[in-house]
């Protein structure tokens, strides 16, 4: 079984100018990572941008199952 890795990060924005004041938009970016084993570096394998409210590890799985020809996997959230 392969672990592959996904990070999460909302999408910001500034709601004062003069302060750092900021609120999330209702976006998100995923990230999903497979690991080089020899230089133990990790490669991007996809970018998604959606809502905040869709799935994130369905959204990987959905994406890892018509993309890549791994059958037995799991998701580490980074």
């Amino acid at each position: 079984m392969i672990t592959l890795y996904y990070s999460v990060e909302k999408e910001l924005q500034q709601i004062d100018h003069n302060s750092d004041l900021e609120e999330t938009t209702g976006w998100k970016n995923i990230s999903l990572y497979d690991i080089n084993s020899q230089t133990l570096s990790l490669i991007v394998l996809q970018d998604f941008h959606t809502e905040n409210t869709e799935n994130t590890e369905e959204i990987c799985r959905e994406w890892i199952e018509c993309n890549t020809d791994y059958f037995e996997f799991k998701l580490q959230k980074l």
